[in-house]
């Protein structure tokens, strides 16, 4: 089965939000926790605020060091 496309922000925030389905995303990371790279803020250039995106449990921490970078992530 091939992966799904990720879908513009602005779309899965239209579309997923409230619904409790996963939508595949991409972003650009603005601002990472710096405590333990637990949360980061995602944008895009026609969604304003930044989405925060918080892992489930700390199922996974990402780099401190990250903004600026393209991230494509898949959740609720």
């Amino acid at each position: 089965r091939a992966a799904a496309s990720a879908i513009p922000l602005h779309d899965a925030l239209t579309q997923c939000a409230d619904t409790g389905s996963a939508c595949k995303v991409e972003g650009v990371i603005e601002r990472v926790c710096q405590t333990r790279g637990c949360w980061f803020t995602l944008s895009a250039p026609d969604v304003a605020p930044t989405v925060r995106v918080r892992m489930l449990n700390y199922g996974f921490l990402v780099p401190r060091n990250v903004s600026g970078a393209t991230a494509v992530l898949e959740g609720t």
